[in-house]
């Protein structure tokens, strides 16, 4: 297996576990703070008040999956973090996502998000045969868009 081949199956294997624990993670923390719009959860230096922090599940703190809350005054999102060996074990590929779960107003809750979904690029079900036949699909169109562009010869596109 090439050093390209390896990458793209660790990347693949990255991105569906983060998107994976990231709609996980949104339905854990959403009703938690739903119930919250108006209340105030931020001390003055931006962290959780204790008695919301006490609220939280444990989340996971190891080198394949680390989540961690972003600090915000606007947002209460956490990252979350995968780290993909490849299998040779010459390296490893990393992939982060961002999961916004509430908007802050000076640290009270004023809104809840929508769940994250497939449609916002959080897809879980990324496969090795589909991505090469898009970036195949993608090579393609670039090289047609080149040889048309070439056509233009001296005037630019509109």
């Amino acid at each position: 297996m090439t050093l390209a081949e390896e990458k793209l199956e660790a990347k693949v294997k990255a991105v569906n576990r983060a998107h994976k624990y990231a709609k996980e993670l949104y339905a854990k923390l959403a009703p938690i703070f739903a119930p919250l719009v108006g209340e105030k959860v931020l001390k003055a230096d931006d962290q959780l008040m204790v008695k919301y922090r006490e609220l939280l599940p444990e989340l996971p703190n190891t080198v394949p999956l680390f989540v961690y809350r972003d600090t915000s005054r606007y947002s209460l999102s956490w990252t979350v973090r995968t780290c993909e060996n490849l299998s040779s074990g010459r390296t490893c590929d990393y992939y982060e996502v961002t999961v916004y779960v509430c908007d802050l107003d000076d640290g009270v809750v004023s809104k809840l998000y929508k769940p994250p979904t497939d449609f916002q690029n959080l897809r879980d079900d990324y496969d090795i045969k589909d991505i090469l036949t898009l970036r195949a699909k993608v090579k393609e169109a670039k090289d047609k868009y080149t040889g048309l562009k070439s056509q233009l010869g001296p005037f630019e596109e509109a």
